[in-house]
């Protein structure tokens, strides 16, 4: 199939019984192949084709089956005092001056701005022999006491009332600069946030640690708003508090009335924080950890004030004091039902994208001006997808279903840094000057090919790289030969694989994994696809039947080229080939390895235990020069351009096992589903019949608001529903 016809879907049965018979699977265990003198990789059992046929089914050893499936019910519980432990809470989160009493004016609140922090965030460390058993087993052996507690979660909204009138007046003057409409509703305030608040504190009660709000800003004007500024920041300011050194100097928040600001960190339950939009808006930093202040500066005079939505969850990362992990809402929706955190993420099995492949998006070979100003999402998909296709190989890629979306904050730098030339920066999504970014679906898109990438350079860089120094050579061809059960003199010229049963998204099996390790299994998320099986599969084009994504063919001197005629090659050639240049070649090779690997992890991806690269010197050849000390590839826009090479990805005498496991635990992810309604509101009568058409097990609704007759009546309808749904008010609601 041409890459351009790929596309992802979910369409796999990731729930056949373990029970099931294996499909065609020999008998005989695969022999093992290691090279004198150079770390051997495991050899695992694969088919043939001859010249003449082009035909063998790819298989696993019944004896290597049963052996792993003693290892995943009695392997040794690790523990001890050797045992690493869950990473430290975050930090304390940064307060401003002032900070803590309520403002005297309830629509705003003068504020000295938080300086920005330019520390790239950390994800959760797993023990590394935690990972080794998920990744090479399947299996979870590691407890709570090494996996530490369950993680909590954040949850952002960026919220804004249309109706005030010094909003309005800035809006309307940057409106009629650009010569563009933006239709109200996008900045209607209907009272949802309140209720989405407390949807969220009921459906996740025990599992939150701090709620974000993020809101508009206006510049200080003492004419104005002096008298606003409360005693707490006055008397701050007094006490020698300088807010030009805080940040901007004072700036104004447009703020909920109904927000008490002295009760934002209840003491029994979350907190919840704000920040404003001169806050966030700042830009990634580049390769030695600088961003020029001249340059930033011009940038925030371009994009600030902002009026679109997209421009401002681009900068969410940015959020003082936001946990790697977090959800962002719309204000127009809310949890209708008890989850859990593993319905969104886990260190296990990553976050949870609820992809929706009846929308998807196919890339434009060039962008299209008149989706410039799109004042919807549509735009913003198709200018993603223009710039990720850039980077990533050819393919439409599914929709990210509207609803509750997880916020990974190292994805989300990864994604500005990346892609830091094209994010949106216009004040409106329909600005004409520049292409809007759908950023919540890049990032998630990100994942989904940051995984694929990582796991293709495990096994072609980091595993068969390493047998030769960097070169796919002499012991790479005898590696990929006995990988595929190839004798030598054989005429062979391709390879046809056959997608290998997998149990990692059985029910049952992913419930006593977070047993396992003291956790709560998801409770509204249906897992369907798993990244630990391998890349998400095509989607199947019209009139194809549904196995045609179980099978690929591996054609050798196409998918090697010059390595498979006998030309030694770097192995970032080889792996650029697979991964970028051939597309189709590199998912082939991905389902060999993960069918190879059983029915349970990735043990013939990995570089065999004690594998390192080169030996320590008392300098480094690092590449990785931002501050993360996470691995990770490179973050270049285009694939052409980026080092790929050993020596330009780790340190020398690095462990090439730990890195890669480290690295793939950046990007797991899942494909779930989830019971979710959705209601476009268009009147009051019509708002009334969709309430009443919430069914009783959907799990988490959303509510658009497209009102052209009696908004305030419509206003009136919801909240009567949200007051009988929620009637219990947050500790930060004023009385």
């Amino acid at each position: 199939m041409p890459p351009d016809s790929i596309a992802y879907t979910s369409s796999i049965d990731a729930y056949s019984s373990p029970d099931a018979p294996r499909i065609q699977r020999r008998a005989d265990r695969p022999r093992p192949y290691a090279p004198p003198a150079a770390p051997g990789i495991a050899a695992f059992l694969a088919g043939r084709v001859r010249a003449s046929r082009r035909r063998l089914l790819l298989a696993l050893a019944v004896a290597a089956t049963l052996w792993l499936l003693y290892l995943s019910h009695s392997h040794p519980r690790h523990s001890g005092p050797h045992s690493p432990q869950a990473p430290e809470p975050p930090s304390p989160d940064p307060q401003r001056p002032g900070d803590g009493a309520d403002s005297p004016d309830p629509r705003y609140r003068v504020l000295a701005p938080l300086p920005p922090s330019r520390r790239l965030p950390q994800p959760r460390a797993v023990p590394i022999h935690c990972l080794e058993s998920w990744f090479v087993e399947g299996t979870a052996t590691c407890g709570k006491h090494e996996m530490g507690p369950e993680e909590r979660l954040d949850v952002t909204w960026i919220w804004v009332n249309g109706s005030d009138a010094r909003w309005r007046a800035e809006m309307d003057a940057h409106r009629a600069e650009e010569g563009i409409y933006s239709p109200e509703q996008h900045f209607r305030d209907l009272n949802e946030l309140k209720y989405s608040m407390r949807s969220v504190l009921r459906a996740l009660r025990g599992h939150l640690r701090t709620l974000h709000l993020v809101v508009y800003d206006f510049a200080f004007d003492a004419a104005q708003d002096s008298e606003r500024i409360g005693a707490a920041l006055d008397a701050a300011l007094d006490g020698g508090v300088d807010p030009h050194a805080a940040g901007e100097g004072l700036r104004v928040a447009q703020t909920p009335t109904w927000l008490d600001f002295s009760q934002l960190n209840a003491t029994h339950g979350p907190s919840l924080r704000y920040a404003v939009h001169s806050e966030i808006f700042r830009l990634p930093t580049d390769a030695d950890n600088k961003t020029k202040a001249g340059v930033e500066a011009e940038w925030r005079q371009r994009a600030l004030p902002t009026y679109n939505s997209m421009a401002i969850e681009a900068r969410l990362g940015w959020l003082p004091g936001l946990a790697e992990t977090s959800i962002a809402l719309n204000d127009d929706f809310f949890i209708l039902r008890p989850h859990s955190v593993a319905d969104f993420t886990s260190a296990l099995y990553g976050d949870v994208f609820h992809f929706d492949p009846s929308f998807y998006q196919q890339p434009r070979a060039v962008l299209d001006r008149k989706l410039f100003n799109d004042a919807g999402e549509t735009g913003g998909l198709v200018h993603a997808n223009h710039y990720l296709s850039r980077r990533f190989p050819r393919r439409r890629r599914p929709y990210i279903q509207h609803g509750p979306r997880v916020i990974s904050r190292t994805m989300l730098h990864e994604t500005t840094t990346m892609f830091k030339n094209v994010l949106s920066s216009g004040r409106f999504r329909e600005s004409k000057n520049a292409p809007d970014i759908h950023v919540m679906w890049l990032m998630a898109a990100l994942k989904v090919e940051r995984w694929r990438e990582a796991l293709l350079w495990t096994y072609v860089v980091a595993n068969v790289g390493n047998l030769d120094d960097g070169v796919w050579g002499t012991h790479a061809r005898e590696a990929i030969k006995t990988f595929f059960d190839i004798e030598d003199g054989e005429d062979v010229a391709g390879i046809e694989v056959t997608r290998g049963e997998r149990w990692t998204t059985n029910r049952m099996r992913v419930d006593k994994t977070f047993d396992q390790v003291g956790w709560h299994a998801p409770l509204r998320s249906k897992y369907l696809f798993s990244s630990l099986d391998g890349h998400l599969p095509p989607l199947l084009e019209p009139g194809r039947a549904s196995t045609s994504n179980d099978k690929c063919n591996l054609d050798l001197g196409r998918c090697f080229g010059p390595f498979w005629a006998g030309e030694d090659t770097p192995a970032q050639d080889v792996f650029k080939r697979l991964a970028f240049e051939d597309p189709a070649c590199g998912d082939c090779l991905i389902m060999a390895l993960v069918s190879a690997s059983g029915y349970l992890g990735l043990a013939a991806v990995f570089p065999p235990p004690g594998a390192t690269y080169g030996s320590p010197t008392s300098h480094t050849n690092h590449k990785n020069t931002d501050t993360s000390t996470q691995p990770h590839l490179p973050l270049t826009p285009t694939w052409e351009e980026a080092d790929f090479s050993l020596r330009a990805v780790v340190a020398r005498g690095t462990n090439l096992r730990h890195f890669s496991m480290r690295l793939l635990a950046r990007y797991l992810y899942v494909s779930g589903a989830t019971s979710a309604q959705f209601f476009e509101l268009k009147n009051p009568a019509q708002a009334e019949e969709s309430l009443r058409e919430v069914e009783s097990n959907a799990a988490v609704l959303g509510l658009n608001d497209n009102v052209d007759d009696g908004p305030g009546e419509v206003k009136d309808v919801l909240g009567r529903w949200f007051e009988n749904r929620w009637p219990v008010p947050a500790a930060w609601e004023r009385t």
